[in-house]
């Protein structure tokens, strides 16, 4: 049995009393609720910063293999498929286009009205969905040809 004392009057008192029993201080309990609190908000910080920088490093090895292909024409049925995506979505400056594969559902297209200005947008052929790439992608990408 552990002991301790008062606070206020000095008391001798068993460490599981919760006042004490010659002058009525309330004692406080020991902080192990708070010690577990922190260490699982330390556990849920220290997972969720693992995740983001695995998502982060996947992010920036996708985008260094975007960097490191080739252009290529469209194969195949993707010259129908990708040009028709491309008319229903209103897309005018893609008279011709290059495309590079992101991943299994996602392509980078290049589109050009004249051979040297160039508009690059990301399609999803899965979906039929186009939209125009991201800045840090077509900052960091070599044009066709």
């Amino acid at each position: 049995m552990s002991i301790k004392k008062c606070k206020k009057c000095g008391n001798e008192l068993n460490v599981k009393e919760r006042k004490c029993p010659n002058c009525g201080y309330k004692l406080k309990r020991g902080g192990c609720f708070l010690i577990l609190i922190a260490y699982l908000l330390t556990i849920v910080g220290v997972s969720y910063y693992a995740n983001y920088a695995k998502e982060k490093e996947q992010k920036e090895n996708t985008n260094s293999n975007i960097y490191s292909r080739s252009w290529r024409s469209p194969k195949n049925n993707e010259y129908a498929t990708f040009g028709k995506i491309i008319v229903n979505s209103s897309i005018s400056v893609c008279s011709e286009y290059k495309v590079k594969q992101i991943n299994d559902d996602e392509y980078l297209i290049a589109c050009t009205n004249d051979g040297e200005n160039w508009n690059y947008f990301v399609i999803n052929p899965t979906i039929s969905q186009i939209y125009k790439a991201h800045y840090k992608i077509t900052n960091n990408i070599s044009p066709p040809r």
